[in-house]
């Protein structure tokens, strides 16, 4: 498949967002950190909706797998398990580490630690490491989903029974136990953000696949169905809006712009950057607010911090690990 630039765009300015949203309004809401709360003048609460921007992005490439003929089921999912585990891995050591360091009351036992390297903490019940990882649970039950489509033939049809029963699921009463069971196996309140991925996808293969719109409106559906708000809402239609223009759009993308190159940087380092970036920035902030560094200008530190750490496993761990 030919490589899209303005998918690194779109997936750079998300991680950016995600990264702006934790240091200038998801900080101040962490009972941690309570006793010094930040008075920027930036504020970015949206920004956490830009999360289903790489879900989006995960299910159009899982759709691009479902329709290879050169790589197998289980090659696929491992594959994506090795993309996931060992950065993810990396990225729990080094901010156990951290808060051992340099900020102790945000630290987890050694058992919970040693469960929160499985990437399904809440499942297990146990205390994440970092808030920000909730996210990889739905990462790791959609690579088995795909393994279980590519196995499978009619993956479309598969596909709209997922966002059928998503839809259906949104209606039984949430103290129920058959919810409680189903919106997990079925990832209900984000499943269309990997399904609208991978719909999209078809939509760039054939524009005159009505089954994809289909399902493509469905994923709308589901989307106000379950209790997000309009911004969020907004943020994924516009996300849709904006991938579907990927292809047509692709031509006018300057790459050797200057800020562009710096977003596609952004954009190769977002894994690790996402992983690292949220309790190591906010014990940095912490230290800044409690010597009196109110200024906006000082979140550049914590962002300055986070990057590096995020560029050195990204070329030191993501990087060899993606070429095995």
């Amino acid at each position: 498949m030919k490589h899209y630039t303005l998918f690194d765009i779109i997936r750079g300015v998300s991680a950016v967002l995600i990264v702006l949203y934790h240091y200038t309004a998801r900080y101040n809401e962490n009972p941690l950190f309570a006793g010094a709360p930040t008075n920027w003048v930036l504020s970015v609460p949206w920004g956490c909706a830009a999360v289903t921007t790489f879900f989006l992005l995960s299910g159009y490439l899982g759709a691009k797998n479902l329709e290879s003929n050169t790589i197998t089921p289980r090659r696929a999912l491992y594959k994506r398990l090795w993309r996931l585990y060992p950065t993810f891995w990396s990225a729990v050591i080094l901010t156990s580490v951290w808060m051992i360091l340099f900020f102790k009351p945000a630290l987890l036992n050694f058992g919970e630690i040693l469960l929160n390297l499985s990437m399904i903490p809440a499942m297990l019940h146990v205390r994440s490491v970092d808030g920000a990882y909730w996210t990889l649970q739905y990462e790791l039950i959609f690579a088995l989903f795909m393994f279980i489509l590519m196995s499978l033939k009619n993956a479309k049809w598969w596909g709209l029974l997922w966002i059928s029963l998503s839809i259906l699921v949104s209606f039984v009463d949430r103290n129920n136990f058959v919810f409680s069971a189903l919106s997990v196996l079925l990832m209900s309140n984000y499943s269309h953000t990997f399904l609208g991925g991978m719909m999209l996808y078809t939509i760039h293969k054939d524009r005159k696949d009505i089954y994809a719109y289909i399902i493509l409106i469905l994923c709308v559906v589901n989307q106000f169905l379950w209790g997000f708000s309009i911004v969020h809402s907004l943020f994924f239609v516009i996300t849709l809006v904006l991938i579907w223009l990927v292809v047509p759009c692709e031509k006018y993308v300057n790459r050797e712009n200057w800020f562009i190159r710096v977003i596609i940087w952004i954009a190769a380092i977002s894994y690790p950057l996402y992983l690292i970036h949220q309790m190591i920035g906010f014990s940095i902030i912490h230290y800044l607010q409690l010597i009196g560094c109110n200024s906006v200008l000082y979140i550049t530190i914590p962002i300055g911090i986070s990057v590096l750490f995020a560029y050195l496993m990204h070329k030191y761990i993501e990087l060899p690990l993606a070429k095995k």
